[in-house]
């Protein structure tokens, strides 16, 4: 099943699929469409976009699918280097799911592969080990200021949503600009470095 609510990319994704002897038996755009379908057609394997729009996730629609089947494996293939980027408070990934990069994957025999490995493969899920290096050490108050500073939103703002004071916001920014050796470009502006970094490992829609 390939879960994609961009049409276009989700019947080339089928079509490519297909020359690679996948079988798709069912795709669709929206979370509960897909949980229908899969109730209805038990797919062995499902492809999932990480970011579907408003409402739940891919990764809500991986778990719900998770506990429909226990063995059906998961692979989603989204933009985001991070889940976190998307937005906080994100269920763990299904144990065995793979994760796929859209920019990273050059051929579809990748998708193919990880679509075969996610049914091998019971191991706890992990990110993928292309992540940014410095993504895997950010804590979860550092993503969150991230997300929040590229999403236009003012250190007031952000102190706000955070419930913590602007001094804790000037903090945790400067922080990130340091492990982003932003600071080491003194013609930039810091906080349009930043938000360049934001939209660099998130690449959203």
């Amino acid at each position: 099943m390939v879960v994609e609510d961009e049409s276009f990319t989700r019947s080339t994704l089928i079509a490519a699929l297909n020359l690679h002897g996948i079988d798709v038996v069912a795709d669709s755009g929206s979370v509960q469409t897909a949980v229908e379908l899969a109730a209805a057609l038990s797919p062995n394997a499902a492809l999932i976009d990480l970011h579907l729009g408003a409402g739940p996730s891919g990764i809500d629609l991986a778990v719900h699918l998770r506990r429909l089947n226990p063995e059906i494996g998961i692979v989603m293939l989204t933009s985001y280097e991070d889940p976190r980027l998307l937005r906080g408070n994100l269920p763990d990934l299904p144990r065995g799911a793979q994760w796929l990069v859209k920019r990273t994957v050059t051929d579809v025999s990748i998708v193919a592969t990880a679509i075969r490995n996610s049914l091998d493969s019971m191991s706890l899920a992990s990110l993928p080990a292309a992540q940014n290096p410095i993504m895997q050490k950010l804590s979860a108050v550092q993503v969150e200021t991230l997300r929040l500073v590229g999403g236009g939103f003012t250190n007031s703002e952000i102190a706000k949503k955070r419930y913590v004071s602007e001094r804790s916001v000037e903090q945790t920014i400067s922080l990130l600009i340091k492990k982003f050796n932003l600071n080491e470009q003194p013609a930039l502006n810091e906080r349009a470095s930043l938000v360049k970094v934001f939209y660099k490992y998130a690449n959203s829609k």
